[in-house]
């Protein structure tokens, strides 16, 4: 998946020492903000659902444009699909049995 931003302000980004944070909340949201050297964080700039952005990310023209091949297609279904076993051992760990 590829991220297209305007040379500007990638520029600017760099010269002004930040860095970017993803945080994925429990709930599947990933959220993006920015920090500078001070360390100030900006409010999140974007938030979208997990699977909001893999359907973005797996369209025809982006994976046309990437270049995908079915090995690196392979390798994200495999990724997902430990963090798919990841929740569910969460959800097993903290479900209460019934009574």
């Amino acid at each position: 998946m590829s991220i297209i931003v305007a040379a500007r302000l990638l520029e600017d980004f760099i010269v002004s020492g930040s860095s970017i944070g993803l945080r994925l909340s429990i709930d599947g949201l990933v959220s993006a903000n920015l920090s500078d050297l001070a360390g100030s964080i900006s409010a999140p700039r974007s938030v979208l659902a997990i699977d909001d952005l893999l359907r973005n990310a797996l369209t025809t023209e982006n994976l046309r444009l990437e270049e995908a091949s079915v090995k690196q297609l392979r390798a994200l279904q495999d990724r997902l699909e430990a963090c798919l076993d990841m929740v569910r051992s969460v959800i097993n760990s903290v479900a209460v049995p019934p009574s």
